[in-house]
């Protein structure tokens, strides 16, 4: 996937004022982060988290080493970017609870997943977007897919939305 094709599926998600602050939460190696920075625009700012953070150093990137599925001490934050990193929980309930704490009134929960995949080593804990639109729904959100594209691996990746409902 390019770096054109990356901005274009999480574009839909992405709207409002430039000067947002962000988070990238399972950044590895920034590829969706350097896309979400430039969606935010000049003022934007992203907080890029994992375990194995390897993203590129970028004036309006803040990066923690942790694991984003315990308490992090980040400011409240405009939106959340979770780009191939949801299908590594397994209690994806218990973790969009939490996510829900880190934002704004308004804010936005961005995921972008497999559909239809099977589990595997680099894939545990798949979510189809069905999947993720229930889970969403019995935590308080809505999600709304919007975007698609043809994945590298086989299949399709597919970007939702989810907001308070």
């Amino acid at each position: 996937m390019t770096h054109a094709q990356r901005v274009d599926l999480i574009r839909p998600g992405v709207p409002g004022p430039a000067g947002q602050v962000w988070a990238d939460l399972g950044a590895g190696s920034g590829a969706f982060t350097l896309a979400l920075l430039e969606l935010l625009g000049e003022g934007g700012q992203v907080y890029a988290v994992d375990k194995n953070l390897r993203v590129p150093k970028h004036p309006r990137l803040h990066t923690l080493w942790g694991d984003f599925t315990k308490p992090l001490k980040i400011p409240l934050l405009d939106g959340i970017l979770m780009a191939n990193s949801l299908h590594y929980v397994e209690d994806k309930a218990t973790l969009l609870k939490q996510l829900q704490t880190y934002l704004k009134p308004g804010g936005r929960l961005l995921v972008v997943e497999y559909a239809n995949r099977r589990p595997n080593p680099w894939v545990p804990f798949p979510i189809a977007f069905s999947g993720l639109e229930e889970i969403a729904t019995g935590t308080g959100l809505v999600a709304r897919k919007v975007g698609d594209t043809p994945s590298d691996f086989g299949g399709e990746i597919y970007a939702a939305l989810l907001t308070r409902g």
